[in-house]
């Protein structure tokens, strides 16, 4: 790549050709010295294997970073598949073509637990709708939640406060800043 620098920026300029750009395409034109040149399949394996060299580096690199940092690819999917609206294990893992053991099992390799994950989740929307003048009935049913009662005991567990109070404190927030 940093040679290609040098060349304008692409493959295409490493030719040392001229380059004429229309439209959607390019044309290159070479010099007549060029036309008469011989093109072996040496030549084309050699730029092909100093390209797979590269690649087979550029995997290496990437495979040792996957050992350093491990995806949490089961823990983003089930975030974002909460984050839609889905609120049960038997309903994400659904979502995710996956058992509910399979969703169970590949939480636990990446250390976490989809209650956690859903309480997490929660919270966030929770935060987000209090800061609306949405009434609670309403938030507790955007948030899944049978009724009011469980929406306020959810909210006192994860947030230490009541709704109100949660609004209230807010409000003061906005009205320091």
């Amino acid at each position: 790549a940093a040679a290609l620098q040098s060349m304008s920026g692409t493959l295409l300029g490493s030719l040392n050709a001229p380059l004429i750009r229309r439209g959607g395409g390019v044309t290159i034109q070479y010099g007549k010295a060029d036309a008469v040149a011989p093109i072996l399949d040496q030549k084309y394996k050699v730029w092909g294997d100093q390209e797979f060299a590269s690649f087979l580096a550029l995997l290496h690199e990437r495979d040792e970073q996957a050992e350093r940092e491990p995806a949490l690819e089961a823990d983003l999917s089930v975030r974002r598949v909460l984050g839609s609206g889905l609120r049960s294990q038997e309903a994400v893992a659904r979502a995710l073509h996956w058992s509910v053991a399979t969703l169970r099992r590949r939480l636990t390799d990446e250390g976490v637990s989809f209650r956690r994950l859903s309480a997490e989740t929660r919270r966030a929307e929770l935060r987000d709708l209090l800061a609306t003048d949405l009434p609670i009935g309403d938030i507790a049913d955007k948030l899944g939640f049978s009724d009011d009662r469980s929406l306020r005991r959810f909210c006192n567990d994860t947030l230490g406060l009541s709704p109100s109070q949660y609004r209230k404190a807010l409000r003061n927030q906005l009205a320091d800043a």
